[in-house]
């Protein structure tokens, strides 16, 4: 039997969590990856991810989807989002391409905690509301050419923002030992991502002991 719905505006089909329908290969940087068909939206699965089952694929691209509703961030907007595999991403469990507006995954992310699982989904959508934020104050698509100009503008918005909430570097690693290292780089977009991922799942900790009484 076939189920209909929508979220956040874009419809899904699926049969009864039936198998993932895959579709035109598309080489994306060191990814080999086949388009899913039960998407509206260009939702892709590495070859190298021999399984992955519809309620969990799901599951991921509903959470980016609501990642960016929590940041004010138009769901027409939305990155391709692909999953792959944990050699193609060895580091983490997700990662944002501005170039090519995607949004890698690896399937592990769903056997995190809830907290550490939003807590990588709004780091990610943060890079792409920086992204978003750039587009409305007139920056151009971005592309590998002018990238590194474009490269300058969150940076210098973001030192700004980190200096006047008193982020410094005594005080950085506080956040996370990530957020030190890329403050250390000068990568003021990826410290930034990391402060909002931690007061954001900081609140949702807070709510959750509430909730239970604890």
């Amino acid at each position: 039997m076939e189920k209909s719905g929508f979220f956040g505006g874009d419809s899904f089909r699926e049969q009864n969590y039936g198998k993932v329908e895959r579709d035109e290969t598309r080489k994306i940087l060191n990814v080999v990856a086949r388009r899913i068909v039960t998407y509206d939206t260009p939702v892709y699965v590495s070859e190298k991810v021999k399984e992955i089952k519809p309620k969990a694929l799901h599951t991921i691209v509903q959470n980016a989807r609501d990642a960016m509703r929590e940041l004010g961030i138009p769901l027409t907007e939305i990155p391709d989002v692909i999953i792959v595999s944990p050699e193609e991403l060895s580091t983490a469990w997700g990662s944002h391409n501005s170039v090519l507006k995607t949004v890698r995954y690896v399937p592990a992310i769903l056997e995190a905690r809830f907290c550490e699982r939003r807590y990588t989904e709004i780091h990610e959508m943060w890079h792409l509301k920086q992204d978003y934020e750039a587009h409305r104050e007139g920056w151009p698509d971005i592309t590998d050419k002018n990238y590194k100009d474009y490269f300058k503008c969150p940076q210098q918005k973001c030192e700004k923002r980190i200096k006047k909430l008193g982020i410094t570097e005594e005080n950085v690693g506080d956040i996370s030992v990530y957020a030190w290292r890329t403050f250390q780089q000068k990568r003021f977009d990826e410290v930034e991502a990391e402060y909002e991922a931690m007061q954001r799942t900081k609140a949702l900790r807070w709510k959750k002991e509430d909730r239970d009484g604890s």
